[in-house]
């Protein structure tokens, strides 16, 4: 668990209402994530995260996003993996809703 702070001014809210065009921003709050291996399968690893902000100035009064992916090293070195993410709640910074499940292929090298 870490304590994050994020602050900043929107100039171009293109078509997001949430976004206040010329006004600036401070929000802190928790982010958290846990990641877990199998003893028995240490190429699989599951991860969840969770981030809460709460604006000190700006909109909006807070936002919440809650992550779960899913990786499975197709290699032994772990430099090919199909991974699957899902997220839930307001991304941070653009604060545009959010619920989606993206699948991918990750290379390490």
């Amino acid at each position: 668990i870490i304590l994050h702070v994020e602050g900043g001014e929107v100039h171009d809210g293109g078509d997001n209402p949430d976004l206040v065009e010329d006004e600036s921003f401070l929000r802190i709050g928790p982010k958290a994530q846990l990641d877990l291996q199998p003893d028995f399968y240490k190429r699989l690893t599951l991860s969840l995260g969770w981030d809460h902000h709460y604006g000190i100035s700006g909109e909006p009064g807070r936002t919440e996003l809650a992550t779960i992916g899913l990786s499975w090293a197709l290699d032994t070195s772990e430099h090919v993996s199909l991974e699957a993410v899902f997220q839930n709640g307001q991304l941070p910074l653009t604060l545009e809703e959010t619920e989606t499940i993206e699948v991918g292929i990750g290379l390490k090298f």
